[in-house]
């Protein structure tokens, strides 16, 4: 009789462990079917949301673009204080490294970059950078001054030191109409951001502000238009720009008073 009972109570153990088994099998299968159905949805979030996002904000911060193209004037630039002009080794670094973006076609990266800070600066890098190409020895302090003064302006250099930094504060500052001078210093920019044009004071005037522009811009666009090509594209018309911006606030009163 305790045989069998032993017997009895080993088939029951051995029952009950192969349904612990079989019971983890079937929860496995149900997670990795569970998987199975969230998998795509994760993946298309990642892809369409996630990454695109993370680039935008990577490139909020992140521009190498004088990093790479000068590498000769980042190095100079490391042992520059900021409160002269920089001394011969850094103009010779300068010249070179224009004279090299000029022969890879890089250069307007740098003018690109540079002009973000310091308006209408890129034409001056480009023919700089010509000009660059065909110097041969120093002094290339006095040279480069020479192709163009702003050179001999330190606040040139101050940007240009500050931009060489492969990671920047510029465009965020910039959106949020702020900036840095020559000596570092936090400084609004005159409302030339984001939020200055996509924020009015009074936002209930916008849609009059709006058609004041238009308006100067038609006005400005007839003007213009007596003077000038009569075969111009009407893209490159200011005044069919004008018509097109008044013909959208049209519009757009429109879909408000049908929506009231």
């Amino acid at each position: 009789m305790t045989a069998v009972a032993e017997n009895l109570g080993l088939n029951i153990a051995i029952d009950r462990d192969a349904l612990k088994r079989r019971l983890r099998a079937v929860e496995q299968k149900r997670r990795l079917r569970a998987l199975a159905l969230v998998l795509p949805l994760f993946l298309f979030i990642l892809l369409s949301f996630v990454i695109p996002i993370g680039e935008l904000l990577r490139n909020a911060v992140f521009d190498p673009s004088i990093h790479a193209n000068m590498p000769l004037t980042v190095t100079a630039l490391t042992q520059w204080d900021g409160k002269d002009l920089p001394d011969e080794a850094a103009y010779a670094a300068l010249a070179t490294d224009l004279a090299a973006a000029t022969k890879a076609k890089t250069v307007a990266l740098v003018g690109k970059r540079l002009n973000y800070e310091i308006s209408g600066i890129r034409s001056k890098i480009l023919t700089s950078g010509r000009k660059a190409a065909l110097l041969t020895a120093g002094p290339y302090k006095d040279a480069m001054i020479g192709i163009d003064k702003v050179w001999g302006e330190r606040d040139t250099w101050a940007v240009l030191k500050r931009a060489s930094q492969t990671y920047t504060s510029f465009y965020v500052l910039d959106a949020l109409d702020l900036g840095l001078d020559a000596d570092g210093k936090l400084t609004p920019t005159g409302g030339a951001g984001y939020l200055h044009h996509r924020i009015p004071a009074h936002p209930q005037d916008q849609p009059d502000r709006d058609r004041g522009d238009a308006a100067a811009r038609l006005s400005a666009g007839l003007s213009a238009g007596d003077a000038t090509d009569p075969h111009q594209q009407p893209a490159d018309d200011p005044g069919a720009a004008a018509v097109l911006d008044l013909v959208a606030g049209a519009d757009h009163r429109l879909v408000r008073a049908a929506a009231g």
